[in-house]
C-alpha cells in the first residue's frame, strides 16, 4: 500500500501487536487440518487472541464500520451452526477456521495507527513471500516435486503466492514500494513469487493469475512510467515461465499440450478434471438428498457424507469438494453460500469497481482486492477458502481495503465508554473461551494422534484414567471416547467369565452410545455399537450387529475395517456367499485406502473365502495382493499412508 494514503488514527498500539498478528499468519500456514496437526491451529488461535487483546486494550476505537454488522452476523452464524450439525465437534473446529475472516475483518479497525501498522505488516509479508519463493525452489529443484511450501497441497500454496504476488506487482506497476524496499528489490521479489507459482504447477492458480494480472495493469494505467514497468515485468515473467518449464527438475505427471480442440476428449484424458466432475456430482447429490437446504448438513461434514455418494472412479482423497461455493452450499446451505459470496466476491468486486470508477484515491487497495479475486476464482476448482492462512489474509486484505475506501465512516453504534468496555470484555471472554477449547483439542490430538501418540508412553491404568478425564472435560471430542470403547471391547473379548464380559460390554455400550450422541452422522457410530454387540458373545445380539454394520458400510463403503468386521460376521452366521461378495467389494476402493492393516486382514479373508469356494482365479489375484502388501511403501507422506492400488486388482 502507498505510504501516502492515510486513514484516521485511533490511538497507538505497541509494535508487538503487529508481530503477534504476523506470527498468527505464519502459524496458520503450517496447519494442515484437524486430522494432522490440530495443536498448530490452537497455537494460531492463541496468537490471534493475544493480538486481539493487545489491540483492544490499547486502541481508541470509537465504533463500527457499517459492514461490520454483516461480519458480526456471519460470525454469529458460524458459532451457532454446530448446534444442528451431524458431527458437532468437527463443525465447531471448521467454524473456528472460517471465523478467521470475520474476526480479522472486525479486529483490524481496532488496530491503532492503522497506516503504520499496515506498513509494518505488509513489509513482513513481503519478506515472508521471498522466503516462501526460496522454499518453493528447494521443493522443486532439490526434492523434485511440485512446490508446496508449508502446505501439503501445491494448489493451496499457489493461491497463497497469488495473494502476495498481485498486491506487490500492482505496487511495482504504480511505481510504489514498501518502505525500505527499492523498486529493483520489489521487482526481484515479485519475479521470485511468480517463478514459485510456476513451480507449483497449479493450473487453477495460473488461470486465476492470468485473469487478474491484466486487471492490475489496467488499474495502473495513466500513472507515469507504468507502461515500461508493466512490459519489463511481463517480459521477465515470461522468461521465468520458460526457465521453469525447461528445467529438468520435475515434469507434470499428465502434461497437456496446448488448448484442447475437443473439450470432451480433454476431460476424459485429464484425471484431475474427471475427479472434480465426480466430486461436484457427489456434492450436489448430498445437497439434494440429505435435506437442510437452508442451513446445510453441518460445517466440515463433506468428508463424512461424501463416501456414501462417491463414485469408484474417483481416486481423490475425498476430503473436499474442490469447489468452495458448492461445498458451502452443501455444508452450510444457502446461508453460508450467501455469506461466502458476499465477503469473497461481492464486496471485493464492488470496492474495486468503486475505486476504478469514482474514487481514484482508493486505488491503493486494488492490489489487495485483486489478491482476494484471484483466490476466489481459484476456489471454484479447489478448496482455497478452507485454508486458514488464506482465510485470515482475506479478512485482513478486505478490512484494509474498506478502511482505505471509507476512512472516516463509523456508525457510532456504541457512543458511550461503558458500552464499549462491555463489548470489549464480552468479545475477549468469548475469544479466550474458544482459544482454550482449541488448546485442549490440540493437546488431545497430540495425545491420541496416529503418529507417535503420547498416550502409548503410559501404562494401561494411566491411559484409562487420562481418557476418562479428557472425555469428561471435552465431551464433544471423540478421540478419548474412542479409546475407551476399544479398551472395554478388548477387555470384554479377553474376559474369562460371562459376568466379567457383560460388565465390560455394559461400559463399552455406554461409551458407544455417547459417541453416537456427539457424532450422530458418523458411520463409526454404528460400527462401535456393532462391535460391542459382537464382543458380548450373545448370539441374539448378532442380528442387530449385522444391521448396524450394513448401515455403516453403506455410509462409508471405503472403510476396510467396517467391511472386515461385516465379512467376519457373515462367516460366523453361515452366510459365506454374502461374506465373499462384501469382501471382494474392497477392490474398487483399494487405491484410496489408508488403513493398510485392515486392508491386509481383509485381503487374507478374501483369499481364504475364494479358496473355500474354489475360485482359483480370485484366489491367485489376492495372493498377489498379499505379496505386494508384504512390501509396503518405505515412508508415508504427510497426507497419511496412501497406497498404490495393487497390480493384482
Amino acid at each position: 500500500m502507498s505510504d501516502a494514503q492515510q486513514s484516521p488514527q485511533h490511538g497507538s498500539v505497541p509494535p508487538v501487536s503487529v508481530w503477534l498478528l504476523f506470527l498468527s499468519i505464519v502459524a496458520s500456514a503450517f496447519y494442515l487440518g484437524p486430522a494432522h496437526n490440530l495443536h498448530v491451529f490452537s497455537l494460531t488461535a492463541a496468537l490471534l487472541a493475544a493480538w486481539l487483546v493487545a489491540a483492544v486494550r490499547w486502541s481508541g476505537w470509537t465504533g463500527f464500520q457499517p459492514i461490520s454488522l454483516l461480519a458480526i452476523a456471519y460470525l454469529a452464524w458460524l458459532l451457532i451452526s454446530p448446534a444442528w450439525s451431524i458431527y458437532p465437534h468437527i463443525s465447531w473446529l471448521h467454524a473456528l477456521t472460517l471465523a478467521a475472516l470475520p474476526v480479522s475483518f472486525l479486529a483490524w479497525p481496532l488496530q491503532g495507527d492503522s497506516d503504520a501498522s499496515w506498513r509494518k505488516l505488509w513489509r513482513a509479508l513481503v519478506v515472508a513471500g521471498a522466503f516462501l519463493a526460496v522454499w518453493a525452489a528447494v521443493d522443486y529443484v532439490y526434492f523434485h516435486e511440485r512446490a508446496h511450501g508449508p502446505f501439503n497441497d501445491p494448489n493451496a500454496f499457489g493461491a497463497l503466492l497469488n495473494m502476495l504476488l498481485l498486491p506487490l506487482t500492482y505496487q511495482y506497476f504504480r511505481g510504489e514500494t514498501p518502505r525500505g524496499f527499492s523498486p529493483k528489490v520489489v521487482l526481484g521479489i515479485a519475479l521470485l513469487l511468480i517463478a514459485a507459482l510456476f513451480m507449483s504447477q497449479s493450473r487453477g492458480a495460473l488461470l486465476a493469475l492470468a485473469l487478474t494480472l491484466p486487471l492490475a495493469a489496467w488499474a495502473a494505467r495513466g500513472i507515469a512510467g507504468a507502461r515500461p514497468r508493466i512490459i519489463r515485468f511481463l517480459a521477465l515473467a515470461a522468461f521465468a515461465y520458460l526457465a521453469v518449464g525447461w528445467s529438468p527438475a520435475i515434469r507434470s505427471p499428465e502434461p497437456q499440450s496446448g488448448i484442447p480442440s475437443q473439450p470432451a476428449a480433454y476431460i476424459q484424458a485429464d484425471a484431475s478434471v474427471r475427479e472434480r466432475l465426480l466430486l461436484w456430482e457427489g456434492t450436489w447429490k448430498i445437497f439434494v438428498n440429505e435435506g437442510a437446504p437452508i442451513i446445510g448438513t453441518g460445517l466440515g461434514t463433506f468428508k463424512t457424507l461424501y463416501a456414501a455418494y462417491r463414485s469408484p472412479m474417483d481416486t481423490s482423497a475425498g476430503n473436499f469438494a474442490h469447489n468452495d461455493y458448492l461445498q458451502a452450499l452443501q455444508e452450510g446451505g444457502v446461508v453460508l453460500f450467501i455469506f461466502l459470496l458476499l465477503f469473497t466476491v461481492a464486496v471485493p468486486v464492488w470496492l474495486f469497481g468503486r475505486a476504478m470508477a469514482r474514487n481514484p484515491s482508493c486505488r491503493d487497495s486494488c492490489g489487495l482486492l485483486l489478491g482476494i479475486a484471484a483466490i476466489s476464482l481459484h476456489a471454484s476448482v479447489n478448496f482455497i477458502h478452507n485454508v486458514p492462512a488464506l482465510i485470515l489474509l482475506t479478512g485482513l486484505f478486505l478490512a484494509r481495503s474498506w478502511e482505505v475506501a471509507f476512512p472516516a465512516k463509523t456508525s457510532g453504534l456504541l457512543p458511550g465508554k461503558p458500552a464499549r468496555a462491555a463489548l470489549r470484555a464480552m468479545g475477549i471472554a468469548l475469544l479466550l473461551l474458544a482459544t482454550v477449547s482449541l488448546v485442549i483439542d490440540g493437546l488431545i490430538f497430540k495425545i491420541y494422534s496416529d503418529s507417535r501418540p503420547w498416550i502409548s508412553r503410559l501404562d494401561s491404568t494411566m491411559q484409562f484414567r487420562l481418557s476418562n478425564v479428557l472425555s469428561a472435560v471435552r465431551s464433544s471430542n471423540l478421540a478419548p471416547r474412542e479409546w475407551l470403547i476399544w479398551y472395554f471391547v478388548r477387555r470384554a473379548e479377553s474376559a474369562l467369565t460371562r459376568e466379567e464380559r457383560l460388565y465390560y460390554c455394559e461400559h463399552a455400550m455406554k461409551e458407544a452410545e455417547r459417541f453416537a450422541e456427539y457424532g450422530p452422522g458418523m458411520p463409526f457410530s454404528q460400527f462401535y455399537l456393532a462391535r460391542v454387540h459382537i464382543a458380548s458373545g450373545d448370539p441374539n445380539r448378532l442380528a442387530p450387529a449385522q444391521a448396524l454394520l450394513e448401515e455403516a458400510l453403506r455410509r462409508l463403503p471405503t472403510a476396510s475395517v467396517i467391511r472386515l468386521e461385516l465379512t467376519k460376521l457373515y462367516v460366523r452366521r453361515g452366510e459365506e456367499g454374502k461374506a465373499y461378495e462384501v469382501s471382494k467389494g474392497v477392490k474398487q476402493w483399494a487405491s484410496i485406502e489408508t488403513d493398510l492393516g485392515s486392508f491386509a486382514s481383509l485381503a487374507r479373508e478374501v483369499h481364504q473365502l475364494a479358496g473355500r469356494r474354489g475360485d482359483t482365479e480370485e484366489m491367485k489375484r489376492w495372493a498377489r495382493v498379499l505379496e505386494e502388501l508384504d512390501h509396503p511403501p518405505s515412508a508415508a507422506s504427510s497426507l497419511g499412508p496412501r497406497m498404490t492400488k495393487p497390480s493384482g486388482l
